[in-house]
């Protein structure tokens, strides 16, 4: 199969801020990050995605980066990640120091004040099956 350089998927509202309990520590983010066979937006023109359960395994945490809406603009980095029935759920890092940012910054306000709420992923898939999609035109 080919490869398919990167695909994201939103999944549902599961998002968790904690301060922590030691000011100077990274504030921590958990969610679930990809529901197991669960059909998922993958971008705006109505294709979407499902990942098998555990088809997604990575193998060292902190080489995961999070980044601030799909660009490159790292806030943080991977902490643990757990494959569970439901899903792969993950807890991510924000360093404190990434907070002089302002857009860093806005982005863990948003978070802290549930305005951002849920987790998107970016993969690169080796492996994947395709079914074609009824195109609906307006009239």
């Amino acid at each position: 199969m080919p490869t398919q350089r990167f695909a994201t998927a939103v999944v549902h509202p599961t998002l968790r801020f904690d301060k922590g309990a030691d000011p100077a520590g990274p504030i921590l983010v958990s969610g679930l990050a990809v529901p197991w066979s669960t059909t998922v937006d993958l971008n705006w023109w109505g294709d979407t995605v499902e990942f098998a359960p555990g088809s997604i395994e990575p193998k060292t945490a902190g080489h995961i980066k999070f980044l601030l809406d799909h660009a490159n603009h790292g806030i943080g980095f991977g902490v643990a990640f757990k494959n569970a029935p439901e899903g792969l759920w993950c807890q991510l890092a924000i360093p404190r120091d990434e907070l002089e940012d302002s857009d860093t910054a806005a982005a863990v306000r948003q978070m802290r004040n549930g305005v951002r709420d849920a987790l998107s992923i970016g993969v690169a898939l080796d492996e994947y099956e395709s079914e074609p999609h009824e195109t609906v035109r307006g009239a």
